[in-house]
């Protein structure tokens, strides 16, 4: 099935296309829903794909002011609650952040976590990173951020997807608007889900790159999970959903097939 008009559920941008039970997918920091393109034209045939913009990016409206990480996961439940049963959520970076604090906020809404590229809280280096990514985007505006993050993001093998990954990221955060960034980085130097993780009473697949650089914070993520399984994929960094997605969807296959 091809993709429904956009629409909007409260202020949030939303597209929807296939048919099936219900896939949520929740991008990152400077990002929008076109990072999933790819790996919804793997699911669309079996899924409803449902793909949010997050506020403060895409075709959301700016934040007029800061946010939580909660604040942002608050309003999936009013677009979980239009489509049919409990949802598989994928997460990416910050958008895995927002679907711990979804799950953990609404566990009736969940019948499945795929945590790309995240953290379960910000760590000492977390904070000293965002924090200098915030003077720069302050000093050098959205196309500077953009500039000097996608310069780390990827792995260095080439896949199919690496090319328009980089592309879409680089539209994304250069069109986003500098307020909505800063407020992005601040509320990832708060959050810290890991002391309630063990709340969680749905399967997850915690997925990193090889090459993303912070392996010990996945195996943390997966360590305070009740039921957390630990896939790496070769070759990919912080963006390895969009760099592969083939290899994603084969990744997700087992973990897709248990849940039935």
């Amino acid at each position: 099935m091809s993709a429904a008009p956009a629409s909007r559920s409260g202020v949030l941008h939303t597209t929807v296309s296939g048919d099936g039970p219900t896939m949520l997918f929740v991008h990152g920091l400077g990002c929008s829903g076109g990072f999933w393109t790819d790996v919804v034209e793997l699911f669309s045939d079996s899924y409803t794909c449902v793909v949010v913009d997050l506020e403060g990016f895409g075709a959301s409206p700016p934040l007029t002011g800061p946010r939580t990480v909660a604040q942002w996961a608050a309003p999936l439940e009013s677009v979980l609650e239009g489509f049919a049963g409990p949802a598989i959520v994928f997460g990416h970076s910050l958008g895995g952040m927002v679907s711990q604090e979804l799950v953990l906020a609404a566990p009736g809404l969940v019948r499945g976590l795929v945590l790309c590229n995240t953290i379960p809280r910000a760590t000492d280096h977390v904070r000293q990173i965002n924090g200098a990514l915030v003077e720069m985007v302050r000093a050098q505006g959205p196309a500077g951020l953009a500039d000097a993050m996608a310069a780390g993001l990827f792995g260095p093998v080439k896949f199919d997807g690496t090319a328009r990954a980089e592309a879409q990221f680089l539209h994304d955060c250069t069109s986003t608007d500098a307020r909505s960034l800063e407020y992005g980085l601040k509320a990832i130097m708060a959050f810290d889900a890991l002391g309630r993780l063990g709340q969680v009473g749905v399967p997850a697949l915690v997925l990193t790159g090889e090459h993303e650089g912070n392996l010990p914070d996945q195996e943390v993520l997966v360590a305070a999970l009740p039921d957390a399984t630990l896939v790496s994929m070769a070759g990919t960094g912080h963006m390895a959903p969009a760099e592969d997605p083939a290899g994603f969807g084969v990744a997700l296959g087992p973990f897709l097939d248990r849940l039935g």
